[in-house]
C-alpha cells in the first residue's frame, strides 16, 4: 500500500489524482497500472493524469465478480483485521489516523501470502525476509545441518507486542530467552 486517503464523501476527480501524486511522490515513480471500478471520478480528468503520467487504466467490468480482485482483496484484509475489530471513529482526523497505522502495519509487519511470507517493506527494501531469515535450534542433541544456517539455542520466548497500542495491530517476534 503507497498511499491511502480517507474521505467524509466519494472523492472527485481532483481527489483522486491527487491521492496518486502523493502515492508517486512516495513511491518515487508512477505505477504501470491501476485497477479501479467505473465510478465517475475515473472519467477525464483521471484518464488524463493516467496518459501524463504514462499509467494504464484497467477498470472492472459492473457487477462481475472478480474484476477487480487485488484491490477487493485488500479492501477485505483492511476490514476484516482493522475496522471491524474496533469502533470505528466518527472523526476524520481520528479516521486517517487508524487507517494510516493499518497502512503501516500491513507493509512493515504482516506477512504475505502472495509473497511468500515477507512483508511489502521487505520487498521494497530488499531485505531478507524474515520468514528466510536463519532458523532457530532449541533441541541440543539435533545436529545443525550444512549449508542451512541455524542458530543453536536452549530457549526461546514470544513477544508480542501491538502498534501503537493497538490489540489489532501484533508484532511478534522469536527471540532467545538467554
Amino acid at each position: 500500500m503507497v498511499a491511502a486517503k480517507v474521505f467524509a464523501d466519494h472523492p472527485t476527480a481532483a481527489q483522486v489524482c491527487a491521492t496518486l501524486d502523493a502515492a508517486v511522490r512516495s513511491s518515487g515513480r508512477p505505477p504501470r497500472h491501476i485497477i479501479s471500478d467505473q465510478g465517475s471520478q475515473f472519467r477525464d480528468a483521471y484518464r488524463k493524469w493516467c496518459t501524463t503520467n504514462d499509467s494504464k487504466p484497467r477498470f472492472g467490468a459492473v457487477g462481475k465478480h472478480g474484476s477487480i480482485a487485488v484491490i477487493e482483496r485488500f479492501w477485505r484484509s483492511m476490514k476484516d483485521e482493522c475496522f471491524r475489530r474496533i469502533i470505528v471513529p466518527f472523526s476524520t482526523v481520528e479516521m486517517r489516523t487508524e487507517l494510516a497505522l493499518y497502512v503501516q502495519w500491513y507493509n512493515s509487519s504482516r506477512p504475505h501470502q502472495a509473497l511468500h511470507g515477507a512483508t511489502p517493506r521487505e520487498i521494497l527494501e530488499r531485505q531478507v525476509p524474515a520468514c528466510n531469515a536463519p532458523g532457530l535450534e532449541t533441541r541440543p542433541r539435533f545436529p545443525l545441518a550444512r549449508g542451512h544456517p541455524k542458530k543453536r539455542i536452549s530457549r526461546m520466548r514470544l513477544v508480542v507486542t501491538h502498534l501503537e497500542g493497538r490489540p489489532h495491530l501484533p508484532q511478534v517476534e522469536l527471540r532467545d530467552a538467554a
